[in-house]
């Protein structure tokens, strides 16, 4: 298990070494394979209200026990989105899903998307 914390809602602690803030609230944070998978999103339960313009694109990150970051989903997807929501599957896959009704299917060790769905 990684010991981590976040401060703030924007900067996560690793270890209580290593903090990396950024800049919009962390929303979740998912162990999974050795990395923590992070979704950056500033949530109605956390700011009373969004606007969905000032979310930020591509904001899923996997980091390493040792603070470093360690893939964006950009460097998986090639494609800008703005995730509104992660979560894991029976075989370990990241869910990703996106703002306008996809959920990228994603291999987080090969950092590999394998299928995607309509949830919408």
């Amino acid at each position: 298990m990684i010991k981590h914390r976040i401060i703030n809602d924007t900067v996560l602690v690793i270890n209580n070494i290593k903090e990396i803030n950024f800049n919009h609230n962390i929303n979740k944070v998912i162990e999974n394979n050795g990395l923590l998978i992070l979704h950056i999103f500033d949530c109605f339960e956390k700011k009373g209200s969004i606007n969905m313009s000032e979310q930020p694109i591509n904001n899923i990150y996997a980091v390493s026990e040792k603070g470093d970051i360690v893939w964006n989903i950009r460097d998986i997807m090639q494609e800008d989105y703005c995730y509104t929501g992660i979560s894991i599957d029976d075989k370990g896959n990241l869910i990703a899903n996106t703002f306008i009704g996809i959920a990228q299917i994603i291999d987080v060790t090969n950092k590999k998307l394998i299928g995607r769905k309509v949830t919408k």
